[in-house]
């Protein structure tokens, strides 16, 4: 697609060697005793992105509050505009992992702490949340879902998985008033302002593996207006929840990366607990009859955000906002059902780390599905996927 000046679309076979390495197979088992729950889920950082000509983010940045304004109103379609895709691909190019590390890496920093938050080397796996939905469609089968997956060993054991998608940008379509109704519906957190996504960065073990993931949060529910302070549901993890009414830092200049990719760190914003995330959806009034939780629920599961705000609109007139909550009895049958999809997921992605940590340190794989099968393959570029003073956090 190249309308309103957006770059072509690349080939999901961009920089890679034409015969594969192998192919992993899908996990074809029935229900058993293998462990995919998520457990010890901690907050290690967090992020925004600035509307800024060069790499800058906010640490620890704060997601959007969430207005709960009356209804009904309504916003134009999201079509008079572009809408990112990926935000940390277009911003960061060949590097999208390193605004992840160096927001956690800061945020000890931005408490007046020493103290590291993540011990990287004895880490296994950092992702975005998206991949792991990747691999969730292909485990269920999804037809016409082709994706790619760059990935790279770094220290002993620690697979890093870059998101890949064939564009970082498009135009907005004229059905979609999803980005319009998140701007009408949500305010900047003070010291956020100018800024254009919110990026929350989880520790938690995954039936063993422990895990560094990245994901995008809509919103977030304010404390006078939270209605989970006194809620305990299934699942619920123990997540140190700091005060959001903390005097916020003006932002402050606090590092600079390497020269070929440089990132500006501004400090702002403040830490929201994690059981104020919102996840925010607008389907239309004709779409929001059908269920589509087998793509929604591993996106709450996997990222273990509590709330999705379902607001439904006719023809970018919304009149109602249907809240859900993650441990809620409206999700029990949809939980029981996914637990065999997340058990096949984590032993995927064993497999995965074998083959990683099998092609060494200067392997470079990307893992494409096409035709419904998970192809390895070996990129032409021997670049590594964060500069050499990052990669040596992973050393012991």
């Amino acid at each position: 697609m190249a309308s309103l000046g957006l770059p072509p679309d690349r080939k999901i076979t961009d920089n890679l060697h034409p015969l594969p390495r192998r192919v992993i197979p899908k996990p074809n088992i029935e229900p058993s005793d293998v462990d995919a729950q998520i457990g010890g889920l901690q907050y290690v950082g967090s992020y925004n992105w600035v509307d800024s000509p060069s790499p800058t983010i906010i640490v620890p940045g704060s997601p959007p509050r969430w207005l709960d304004r009356e209804m009904p109103f309504t916003v134009p379609p999201d079509s008079s505009g572009i809408v990112f895709v990926d935000q940390n691909g277009y911003r960061m190019k060949s590097m999208p992992l390193l605004p992840l590390i160096k927001a956690v890496e800061f945020m000890p920093r931005t408490q007046g702490r020493s103290d590291r938050d993540v011990h990287w080397p004895s880490v296994d796996f950092v992702t975005d949340r998206s991949n792991l939905r990747k691999l969730m469609r292909w485990i269920d089968g999804y037809a016409g879902r082709a994706f790619r997956i760059d990935a790279q060993l770094a220290g002993n054991g620690t697979v890093l998985l870059s998101r890949w998608e064939t564009r970082t940008r498009e135009q907005g379509l004229p059905t979609s008033y999803g980005f319009n109704f998140e701007g009408a519906s949500t305010t900047p957190a003070a010291g956020c302002e100018g800024t254009t996504s919110h990026h929350r960065i989880v520790k938690y073990n995954f039936g063993g593996l422990s895990m560094i993931v990245r994901f995008e949060v809509d919103a977030f529910i304010p404390p006078v207006a939270s209605p989970v302070n006194d809620i305990d549901f299934p699942n619920r993890l123990e997540v140190p929840e700091p005060s959001t009414t903390s005097p916020l830092a003006a932002p402050s200049p606090l590092s600079l990366a390497d020269q070929r990719n440089p990132l500006t760190i501004l400090q702002g914003g403040a830490m929201v607990p994690q059981s104020s995330l919102i996840e925010v959806k607008s389907p239309s009034q004709k779409s929001a009859t059908k269920r589509k939780w087998a793509e929604i629920y591993p996106q709450l599961y996997l990222s273990q955000t509590p709330w999705l705000y379902k607001a439904i609109h006719r023809d970018g007139q919304f009149y109602t906002v249907r809240k859900t909550q993650l441990g809620s009895s409206e999700l029990a049958d949809v939980a029981v059902k996914s637990k065999l999809r997340f058990q096949k997921l984590r032993l995927a992605l064993q497999v995965i780390k074998n083959t990683i940590i099998e092609s060494g340190a200067q392997g470079r794989l990307s893992l494409v599905l096409e035709n419904r099968e998970l192809v390895v393959f070996n990129r032409r570029s021997e670049a590594s996927c964060l500069p050499k003073d990052i990669m040596a956090l992973f050393q012991e």
